[in-house]
């Protein structure tokens, strides 16, 4: 039998990337797969560490410890106020140099 892909979109805003990773927990627990993922700012951030293979409570692990600083850098905006660098650095440090 085929079953219908399952996508999920993860939104931004810091705590709601908390709870991102709580729901890929209970969807692993219940065994239901994922196979597209997207996000945007935290979401992006939780999304890429779930492509790259990190369970979720490891990812809760690593995520709580972090600070803004650490993923945010502001900019004068041309076509936003977050260039992504910092978050790109985040990720790859995260997933050991893969992801991005």
């Amino acid at each position: 039998m085929r079953y219908p892909k399952i996508g999920l979109a993860l939104g931004a805003g810091g705590l709601r990337g908390i709870a991102h990773v709580g729901v890929l927990q209970a969807l692993k627990e219940e065994g239901i797969p994922i196979d597209l993922i997207a996000g945007t700012s935290i979401g992006s951030i939780v999304g890429a560490l779930y492509a790259c293979g990190m369970p979720p409570d490891e990812m809760a692990e690593r995520t709580l410890a972090l600070t803004e600083k650490q993923f945010i850098d502001i900019v004068i905006p041309r076509q936003g106020f977050i260039a992504g660098n910092r978050a790109e650095a985040l990720v790859r440090l995260l997933t050991g140099g893969g992801g991005v």
